[in-house]
């Protein structure tokens, strides 16, 4: 079955409101599991328009019927944001041009389609007025409600683009100026992609970056015109920012690419941008989203080139066609939002991560945990559905590969008799300093990442977490201390358990494999286990895939890091994965020639992965494959320093040598250079006593803490192997 079929009643199934009208915004798994409930206006207008694609006339008959309820009385044009019973946000009375020109194109498509002349002579006439104001008021994003005040001056790459090519598909390109194309060209950098806004002189923003989505809807217009008005020349700055996005953006770690570069295509993090202009996340990441809008350019584009052309054109097909199937939910339909990562450096992402963080104050489906704001990228949102679907309707996807690997099983001693041997030996650290540090981590019942109530910059606060409670308890078994009030502690964590099954963060948080991990491991420390244990398994034996693998969710992809997760989890729950022959040999294909593992079969080595597997592998009794060999590749990852680093060229990481560290203890080795490992990682201690990923400071979170003890305990012998394998 194509996509398209799936899709077609997917889409109303699951987002539209049958008893109100208009579609949520984002979902869980499903309807039944709303995220956000709020209804906005691009959404009515992309369901509109993928529907009159589709000519399915009585779907879009449907959703015509929900048009009153955005329409504004007062002046032109349509109100953006509406609750889950269709009234009005007052920031919903805004006319944004992207969104209001959009509208006015789904009007004119669905008249199109229903043959409704008047609905179409209705739309176009909205779309050349809000042209008019646009050029004439200087390209500004966001206007108020009567269209008289400006709201948001910024000139941006995807709003000019979007009203160029509304105007050119409704036979009205005349309307687009020398001037407008001026403008339009003034965002593009030679032959090294575009950036994404343009100050009020007309320079570019180099600050904001290239946005992947700016740059592939940019192509789509380019091409649009090119094809109106004959300007070959269009299509050869096409080429040019395809060959700039293959160059710099592929995600080497993941497949697909970034949906964000810097001014010279490098993938870097961008936290003076996020800090003070708020306007998006610091962090790069792999957005399905914006793969899918180049998929769209690229097809376009596939019919027009040949030669040196054609290839750029193939491999941008082949990558992000291979990204839509992959983040494709097989079991529940619909498409996941992508994958972000945790980063080792400025320029070094590392380990998977299913959310995106830091992202601004009301971005759709986003939570807040303390003064954090994250995105989980398990999520289904209307607009994610709509380009995926228009991206992949003739696309039939594959079954996954079958992995199949030799294998041979021993007997692990997987037994918790002790913690540790002894008291660290160690003077350098200051041991004091940071259980101070620490213990002021508890807020309330349970602990937070940092100390702080109320921090600047980008540090954490002091505000519950699951996962700061994990490192916390650990860290005060490790070094024998009291958990003080133990039952109010796990009072909060089991109430952050879902109707899956799952755990979140904290309590209204979707579940997620890594933050069910830490509630099941600390309950498991605490000798408790006063929850839904049933419900719990179920949950975690969901997220496996037919690859074998886990991934953060049902459906979710899999890689190492998130597998690991889900084993310890039901390790520790007396439970086993749904097939755990498969498990076993999606592990071993996440290995490599060189003795190290990926974080997905056919990814490069590094230390975190290696680790991830070869618990994973023990836990389930497995015999490390060349065991030697795995060891000496740790090993020879031990820079001068004494840290590790994380993978072949890259530098030191502090997360990446507790991962080199432990995943050595549980094979029954130590670093070559002990002594400079433990003076490298006190090293890090902030004269707070927190720890920080930098030598530099400032002190970052529990977890820092958490791989300091854990590690200079392991340096020393002193930690029970089967403590590191599953407390981690």
């Amino acid at each position: 079955m194509t996509i398209k079929n799936e899709m077609n009643r997917y889409i109303m199934d699951e987002f539209w409101d049958s008893r109100l009208g208009g579609f949520y915004t984002s979902i869980n798994l499903s309807k039944a599991d709303l995220v956000t409930d709020d209804k906005m206006l691009k959404n009515l207008a992309l369901g509109l328009l993928t529907y009159s694609k589709l000519g399915e006339k009585e779907a879009i008959s449907t959703i015509m019927g929900a048009v009153k309820d955005y329409k504004d009385a007062e002046t032109e044009g349509y109100m953006e944001l509406l609750d889950a019973s269709n009234a009005v946000h007052p920031v919903g009375v805004v006319k944004t041009v992207s969104e209001q020109i959009l509208m006015g194109y789904a009007l004119w498509m669905a008249g199109s389609t229903l043959g409704d002349e008047k609905l179409k002579e209705d739309a176009l006439a909205f779309i050349e007025s809000v042209a008019d104001k646009y050029f004439e008021a200087g390209y500004p994003k966001i206007f108020d409600r009567n269209w008289d005040r400006v709201i948001d001056d910024s000139i941006g790459l995807s709003d000019v683009a979007a009203v160029c090519y509304v105007l050119s598909k409704v036979n009205r390109g005349d309307l687009i100026s020398k001037d407008v194309m001026t403008h339009l060209f003034k965002f593009i950098d030679d032959k090294k992609g575009a950036f994404s806004y343009l100050d009020k002189l007309g320079n570019t923003v180099e600050m904001r970056g290239k946005n992947l989505a700016d740059m592939a809807f940019l192509s789509i217009v380019l091409i649009e015109l090119a094809d109106k008005i004959g300007e070959s020349r269009y299509k050869n700055i096409v080429l040019d920012t395809f060959r700039f996005v293959l160059n710099n953006m592929k995600c080497t770690q993941f497949g697909g690419f970034w949906n964000k570069c810097d001014t010279d295509g490098r993938i870097v993090m961008n936290p003076l941008e996020a800090y003070y202009n708020k306007k998006e996340s610091p962090f790069p990441y792999k957005s399905v989203l914006d793969e899918a809008v180049l998929l769209i350019a690229a097809k376009k584009m596939e019919l027009l080139v040949d030669g040196e052309g054609a290839e750029i054109i193939k491999e941008i097909v082949k990558i992000t066609s291979h990204t839509l199937e992959e983040y494709y939910d097989k079991k529940s339909f619909g498409f996941f939002l992508g994958k972000s990562s945790w980063f080792s450096g400025p320029s070094s992402p590392s380990v998977p991560l299913a959310r995106l963080a830091m992202v601004p104050q009301h971005t759709p489906g986003a939570f807040a945990v303390g003064n954090t704001l994250y995105v989980q990228l398990q999520q289904k949102q209307m607009e994610m559905q709509c380009i995926g679907l228009l991206a992949a309707m003739d696309m039939e996807f594959n079954n996954p590969t079958d992995y199949k690997f030799e294998y041979l099983k021993e007997d692990v001693d997987n037994t918790l008799t002790y913690i540790t041997k002894g008291k660290l030996e160690y003077k350098q650290f200051d041991l004091d300093g940071y259980l101070n540090w620490s213990m002021k981590t508890r807020n309330g019942m349970a602990y937070g990442l940092t100390p702080y109530r109320s921090p600047l910059g980008f540090r954490s606060d002091k505000s519950p977490q699951n996962f700061s409670a994990m490192h916390v308890i650990s860290d005060m078994l490790v070094l024998g201390k009291e958990i003080e009030n133990p039952s109010d502690l796990l009072k909060f964590m089991y109430s952050s358990q879902n109707t899956d099954g799952g755990f979140g963060e904290e309590p209204s948080m979707i579940s997620e494999v890594f933050t069910t991990y830490c509630v099941v491991v600390t309950a498991f420390l605490l000798k408790d286990g006063n929850y839904d244990k049933e419900s719990c398994i179920r949950y975690l034996q969901e997220c496996q895939n037919e690859d074998g693998g886990f991934g953060n969710a049902p459906g979710y992809p899999s890689d190492s890091w998130h597998t690991n997760l889900a084993v310890m989890s039901l390790h520790l729950l007396d439970a086993t994965a749904k097939n755990e022959d498969k498990l076993i040999n999606y592990l071993l294909a996440c290995r490599n020639e060189d003795g190290g593992y990926a974080i997905i079969p056919g990814a490069e080595s590094d230390t975190f992965s290696v680790f991830r597997a070869v618990d994973s592998l023990m836990l389930l009794n497995v015999k490390i494959p060349e065991k030697e060999k795995t060891v000496k590749w740790i090993q020879k990852m031990q820079d001068s320093s004494g840290g590790f680093i994380y993978k072949e060229n890259q530098f030191v990481s502090f997360v990446g040598s507790y991962h080199a560290i432990a995943a050595l203890y549980i094979m029954g080795e130590l670093p070559e250079h002990v002594e400079e490992c433990k003076q490298w990682l006190s090293d890090h201690q902030m004269k707070d006593g927190g720890m920080s990923r930098s030598i530099y400071g400032p002190s970052d979170t529990t977890d820092e803490g958490f791989i300091t003890i854990q590690a200079l305990h392991m340096l020393e012998r002193k930690l029970n192997p089967y403590w590191v394998r599953i407390v981690t």
